[in-house]
């Protein structure tokens, strides 16, 4: 990513599509190639009838025709200051420069005070500032009778009311505590099951790095050679024969008898004939 465009906003923007992607980083790269392709193909600027739609302006010093990205994308004062149309028949519609610093009214639609013959102005400047002090929205044009229509931004829109606040918060607007937080529960339930694996005496893969396989018991890791057909490493345990087909854990070697005394004459009597019957 472009460090640039990222503390400018970049990291919400590319946080919303993570999101959108419900956090596969393919698909969320997939579509932001895509929609990157898309407005790289897009016209720089719109000539109609009445009407010439551009980013920024126009260098009035400049032949309109010949003009490319630098003027279309970047200009600002030169552009909205200057005396004249550079349109004479069509009135330039843009944005870039927010009406805080183009016109008298900060956060509404300002208008040249040049006209053309028809009686529009050379230029209206639509970018009322989003995220402005005074009064943020967005605007929109109908472009046949140039009336406007704002909206303001909503509140929870508001970052920049925030102390120390750069851009929006988009953990808290655009779902990435959520995501965050089901791919925490996710993490948690995988070391649930393996831990439940390691009580049963399943070893997986990724853990053999944490285990020293020369001190192990025998009976810990067993292994079918069943198993051998397919992709899984197989391990076998010190002293393990790997021709077992099952889980065998090794027999006891002896066994501590506990004996309790009972009043009961019979039952000692039947006990000390059996202990006769045995010594025999």
């Amino acid at each position: 990513m472009w460090q640039p465009w990222l503390v400018r906003g970049g990291r919400s923007t590319w946080g919303s599509y993570i999101v959108r992607a419900e956090g596969d980083l393919y698909d969320a790269k997939k579509q932001f190639a895509s929609d990157l392709m898309w407005m790289d193909n897009l016209p720089n600027h719109i000539v109609l009838d009445d009407l010439r739609l551009v980013h920024a302006g126009y260098d009035p010093r400049m032949p309109l025709d010949l003009q490319g990205d630098k003027e279309l994308l970047w200009i600002r004062k030169r552009f909205y200051t200057h005396a004249y149309a550079v349109d004479p028949d069509r009135t330039v519609v843009f944005g870039h420069s927010t009406t805080t610093k183009v016109g008298p009214n900060p956060g509404y639609v300002a208008e040249s005070d040049v006209r053309l013959s028809n009686g529009r102005p050379a230029w209206i400047a639509m970018d009322v500032g989003a995220y402005n002090h005074v009064a943020p929205g967005l605007a929109a044009i109908h472009l046949k009778s140039l009336q406007v229509v704002k909206q303001a931004t909503l509140r929870s829109e508001r970052w920049f009311d925030v102390p120390d606040c750069r851009e929006a918060m988009i953990g808290a607007h655009f779902g990435l505590d959520i995501l965050r937080s089901s791919h925490r529960r996710e993490a948690v339930s995988a070391l649930r099951a393996k831990r439940k694996l390691k009580m049963a005496g399943v070893v997986l893969q990724e853990d053999l790095d944490d285990y020293d396989m020369d001190s192990m018991p025998r009976h810990v890791i067993f292994s079918s050679t069943e198993t051998k057909q397919s992709n899984n490493r197989i391990w076998h345990g010190p002293g393990t024969d790997p021709s077992e087909q099952h889980l065998r854990l090794p027999g006891p070697t002896g066994f501590r008898i506990y004996r309790r005394d009972v009043n009961d004459s019979t039952l000692t009597q039947h006990t000390s004939m059996k202990l006769k019957r045995i010594r025999g």
